[in-house]
């Protein structure tokens, strides 16, 4: 796994890359990235998101599994009468000196080091966007936006 941290320019905001950011800019800006070493801060932080998905879902198509109509009889040999309640979502992200960790997955472990001062300096101490992707495939399994790093 991975993090990618787009922090805007000084003078821009993070809604100005939200407003271009699509699959095209993602991946021109994900394949011009070349690695140096670097001397990085980043500010500890935890988000928590909760969703409750019954009304997306419905409106998706699935509404019929929210009412008494649901069919369940594909899962089990007898109809039990069974429907969904409720469909909830919920997504924590965690950075802190001992690394990174989304949802119940330990993903990139960022640890602080002493690095040469000829090194760049990138202190994020401003609102940024940051994306947890898995190495091998590219997937983006969590994205989000800090908009209060101290």
């Amino acid at each position: 796994y991975s993090m990618m941290v787009l922090l805007p320019v000084e003078g821009k905001k993070t809604d100005d890359i939200l407003d271009i950011l699509d699959k095209d800019s993602f991946e021109n800006w994900n394949n011009s990235i070349q690695p140096i070493e670097a001397e990085l801060f980043i500010p500890k932080f935890k988000i928590e998101y909760k969703a409750l998905l019954n009304d997306a879902l419905s409106d998706m198509g699935m509404e019929i599994a929210f009412t008494e109509r649901a069919d369940f009889t594909r899962l089990f040999e007898e109809n039990y009468g069974l429907m969904i309640s409720r469909v909830i979502h919920k997504a924590v992200i965690e950075v802190n000196e001992e690394g990174t960790e989304a949802a119940a997955v330990t993903g990139v472990e960022v640890s602080l080091t002493s690095l040469p001062p000829e090194k760049p300096v990138l202190t994020l101490n401003r609102p940024f966007i940051f994306f947890i992707k898995e190495k091998h495939t590219g997937a983006i399994l969590f994205a989000g936006k800090l908009s209060n790093p101290e």
